[in-house]
């Protein structure tokens, strides 16, 4: 999986002192052309196998805190730029998407550009991005017990209203998980970040199954459907929300088959129309007894079928708040599209407290959610998708002739 990109603390510097700038010719993605941009203070916040991640402040032609992800790729190796720099592409691709519309909820990709150094065997893709202080993981880790019910209600209603934005332009994500949801803790305000998995979806185009980590990955990928729409997200979104909750997470498996059987053990057996609907494919069927149950069938096979299922009887305590239990109930269920989510979510009365005048967090008032978000989510963010709609055939004049971008 692709690095977090823009979320973590500032590394400590031997001098408070900023750095000189450093001047770099980026793709303007607001206004669709190239600009100088200068850059100071850079410095590492994080890395990975392809990727490194700064901070860094621009002071010119804005000023802004931002975060770079470099993308490094092997100039000479067929594989690295078949499949590394290919899904950068696609990342830019969906991240240019996304900026358009300017959603509040979702990380804003300001700048890309290319390097290419004269010596080494490497090229470089980096990204500038908006700079979040932290991650959903990071604050998770904080709690004893979980976060408060206030903070899990907001980070929940906006999660989601990220995730019906990506639906409606066809965009599953394909990673959600607390480590690549950005925060400001102070503000409570969240954006979903980290799209190196992130894929546009084509009505019946088969995908790959095996994306998502597994903790999060709905029953569908982990029984290895190729046919999946975006709602796969709403899955990975559910499971965040039971580990804001727990303050761990909901349903941590050792294997594939083994997250299998904990996802059982809470839901119970499906149904045959269940079934159909996670669109499993055929020869994986016809492996499964699907009479005794497709979970049953699935795991070690010593397990006794479960009747009477008591959902989440064992993953909350008797304190954890039972309306937030019902909603999860609602969420995490094994037929993709009965899963709530979109406007009937974003207007449950759950949520109620969040928008009324008066509201408070931590004893402060609460100003970061308003009516108009909330008006402006029961219509689906028509205007960001509006946005999105008008300026999709923007081309990012990347050269991706002969690019297969399947999977």
């Amino acid at each position: 999986m692709a690095s977090n990109e823009v979320a973590g603390k500032k590394n400590s510097r031997n001098s408070n002192s900023p750095t000189s700038p450093i001047s770099f010719e980026c793709f303007n993605l607001n206004v669709d052309k190239t600009e100088n941009v200068k850059i100071q203070d850079m410095h590492l916040i994080s890395y990975g196998v392809f990727s490194n991640v700064y901070y860094g402040k621009i002071v010119s032609p804005i000023v802004k805190q931002v975060a770079i992800k470099n993308t490094w790729v092997d100039k000479d190796s067929f594989y690295e730029r078949e499949s590394n720099e290919i899904d950068t592409i696609k990342e830019l691709k969906i991240l240019s998407l996304l900026r358009k519309g300017n959603h509040k909820n979702l990380i804003m990709l300001l700048y890309f550009f290319r390097n290419t150094p004269k010596y080494g065997n490497k090229k470089c893709i980096s990204m500038i991005f908006e700079y979040m202080p932290f991650n959903l993981h990071q604050v998770i880790a904080k709690s004893d017990n979980g976060l408060s019910v206030f903070d899990v209600k907001m980070y929940t209603w906006q999660l989601f209203r990220a995730q019906s934005h990506m639906e409606q332009l066809c965009v599953a994500h394909r990673d959600i998980k607390p480590q690549n949801i950005l925060v400001d803790p102070e503000s409570g305000l969240l954006k979903v970040g980290d799209f190196g998995s992130a894929k546009l979806m084509e009505k019946g185009c088969k995908s790959v199954s095996y994306n998502v980590t597994r903790y999060y990955r709905p029953p569908e990928l982990l029984l290895d459907s190729q046919k999946y729409s975006p709602r796969i997200d709403v899955w990975s979104c559910g499971c965040v929300v039971g580990e804001m909750m727990r303050g761990n997470i909901l349903f941590k498996g050792r294997s594939t088959r083994d997250q299998l059987r904990l996802i059982y053990e809470c839901l119970g057996n499906p149904t045959d129309e269940e079934i159909e609907s996670m669109k499993i494919n055929k020869n994986e069927k016809e492996v499964l007894d699907t009479t005794k149950g497709l979970l049953e069938a699935i795991c070690l096979g010593n397990l006794k079928k479960q009747e009477n299922v008591n959902p989440y009887r064992h993953l909350f305590s008797r304190s954890t708040n039972r309306e937030l239990i019902r909603l999860l109930k609602k969420i995490l269920v094994y037929n993709p599209e009965k899963r709530l989510s979109g406007v009937k979510l974003l207007k449950n009365k759950i949520f109620n407290e969040l928008f009324e005048e008066g509201a408070k967090r931590n004893g402060k008032p609460f100003t970061l959610l308003t009516k108009t978000d909330l008006e402006d989510a029961s219509e689906m963010d028509i205007k960001c998708l509006q946005r999105t709609v008008e300026s999709a055939t923007i081309s990012l004049k990347l050269n991706t002739t002969g690019v297969n971008v399947e999977n």
